[in-house]
């Protein structure tokens, strides 16, 4: 919060010098797992919930790992190329 109240208007060359820091990067790697967490119990939870038929219900959680885990990939990549 300190580096946003110090640089209201911030420009890319700001923006790149936060996210090059290594501290930032590891946190945000870590809010990015959690958050991967976070929506995979979600989506168990209405999947569990909506959908009775064991067969279509395996073929959701599949489709939902498969997407969180590519995001989750997309975003390391991200991250970690700057």
């Amino acid at each position: 919060f300190y580096f946003f109240a110090k640089h209201p208007g911030l420009s890319f060359e700001q923006w790149h010098v936060l996210f090059t820091h290594l501290a930032m990067r590891i946190f945000s790697f870590f809010a990015l797992i959690a958050l991967a967490l976070h929506a995979r119990i979600g989506m168990w939870t209405i999947g569990t919930d909506y959908l009775k038929n064991t067969g279509v219900r395996l073929v959701y959680q599949l489709i939902v790992i498969l997407g969180l885990v590519a995001c989750l990939i997309w975003g390391i990549q991200i991250l970690w190329s700057v």
